[in-house]
């Protein structure tokens, strides 16, 4: 892991929370750190292809995400799905998800579920809080991310260990976290990620969070 610079942090970077204020977004704290194998990336092809590609990878998560939320809110009636409509091309990643749920999934809790953590003073939004078969609750991210050389990000961890953490505080107590990876250069292919070292990922997240504060707090 290397720092990142000021300037690749993203646009958007805190929640108005009412009764609270502002707090840093999950998002903007995970940007003090890069994935090597990213950087190394940007450096090989460009900084204008790298922000080529990364705009039309935004775009495709962007579009993947929302289509997945609607099948997510479509769940409960059963057998009826979400079609894909302008986005005909991600069929095979939504007929994958479809398959996913039907086979893991007992029921839809929350989608695009806003996470606040009054405790350590910070927000994010996570991508679904899914009761399972075995009747445990999973705090779920989406990725689209292609699968690379240098694996999964993970930077993942922590940000599922720190969305775990918040709901926690509203008495949603996830014994799961799962990111299911569907790669934009692979139609239909799902990837689970099941993440098990909450203690560790926790402690790496609340770490991360007070390099954060110190940076800001020197900026």
């Amino acid at each position: 892991m290397v720092l990142m610079r000021g300037a690749e942090r993203p646009a958007r970077t805190t929640y108005d929370i009412p009764g609270v204020g502002r707090l840093p977004r999950v998002s903007t704290i995970l940007a003090t750190i890069a994935n090597p194998g990213i950087v190394a990336w940007k450096l090989k092809v460009g900084s204008d292809e790298a922000g080529r590609i990364s705009k039309a990878a935004t775009d495709h998560g962007t579009r993947t995400h929302r289509s997945l939320e609607l099948v997510s809110l479509e769940f409960s009636r059963a057998g009826i799905y979400v079609t894909p409509g302008e986005d005909a091309d991600l069929h095979q990643s939504i007929r994958a998800y479809q398959e996913w749920l039907d086979a893991h999934v007992e029921r839809v809790v929350a989608t695009e579920r806003l996470c606040v953590s009054r405790q350590h003073l910070y927000a994010g939004t996570c991508d679904a809080v899914l009761e399972l078969r075995d009747g445990s609750l999973a705090v779920v991210d989406y990725k689209t991310s292609k699968v690379g050389p240098w694996g999964m990000d993970p930077a993942f961890r922590c940000q599922l260990a720190a969305y775990r953490l918040a709901l926690a505080e509203d008495g949603l107590i996830c014994q799961r976290r799962i990111v299911l990876q569907l790669p934009s250069n692979e139609p239909g292919r799902l990837i689970v990620h099941e993440l098990t070292e909450h203690r560790k990922d926790t402690e790496a997240f609340l770490n991360l969070l007070a390099l954060y504060r110190w940076l800001e707090a020197h900026r």
